[in-house]
């Protein structure tokens, strides 16, 4: 009896011990789900500003680059090198697959590395959008960059 009485208090230690690890792995998937849910928040998480060329050079969205010497040469807007998030909207490029545009009666022109043969809708071949921009394939549109800048022309 006493030797039952042993074996029993024994693995009564053994369950203790293995409900604490139970416990503990429970915690540690908690927190890994946390982080997967942040890093799939992350990667998903784009961006994009949309105004006239004067709106977006404020904001610090766009700068000129190139020279213009009397007729010769010429500028043009760039992603300004050092984005600010807050300047922009940003979308899941999972769930928004269309952005409106903010005039319908205007044409936009995108000014970032995105590419307009991912679009689908009002899109002529110089790459300038009118009404929504409607994004087909969104993992290889965002794939050049997370900031999609368009520029009302």
């Amino acid at each position: 009896a006493q030797e039952n009485a042993a074996i029993i208090a024994d693995q009564r230690t053994q369950i203790a011990l293995l409900a604490g690890e139970v416990d503990t792995l429970g915690k540690e998937r908690n927190t890994l789900r946390g982080h997967v849910a942040s890093l799939i928040s992350y990667k998903n998480t784009v961006y994009y500003a949309v105004g006239t060329k004067d709106e977006l050079i404020k904001n610090g969205v766009v700068t000129k680059e190139g020279s213009k010497f009397l007729v010769f040469g010429g500028t043009r807007l760039e992603p300004a090198r050092n984005l600010n998030p807050a300047a922009f909207t940003a979308i899941d490029k999972t769930q928004t697959h269309s952005i409106a545009l903010p005039r319908i009666d205007r044409k936009y022109k995108i000014v970032s590395r995105q590419s307009p043969e991912f679009l689908s809708g009002d899109v002529n071949p110089k790459g300038e959008v009118k009404g929504v921009v409607e994004i087909v394939a969104p993992e290889e549109f965002w794939s050049p960059s997370k900031y999609l800048i368009m520029v009302q022309n």
